[in-house]
């Protein structure tokens, strides 16, 4: 089963402890937009300019994934 575009976006993110917008847009083909829906759905936040998985995102992450199994 393919896992839809935020699910993926989550997955990505939660591989790394923080990145910067330049680092998601080097590593990940979801975009700037994937991005800043994740932040306002609240899956992720924006500290400084570090972008990181919110509480909320690790459950999305982990219904998401368990679902997909």
């Amino acid at each position: 089963m393919t896992l839809d575009p935020i699910t993926q976006g989550l997955q990505h993110l939660a591989a790394q402890f923080s990145l910067t917008r330049q680092e998601w847009r080097d590593h990940h083909r979801g975009g700037d937009s994937l991005l800043d829906s994740l932040v306002s759905h609240g899956y992720a936040q924006e500290k400084g300019e570090r972008f990181g998985i919110t509480r909320q995102g690790q459950v999305r992450l982990q219904a998401e994934v368990g679902n997909a199994s």
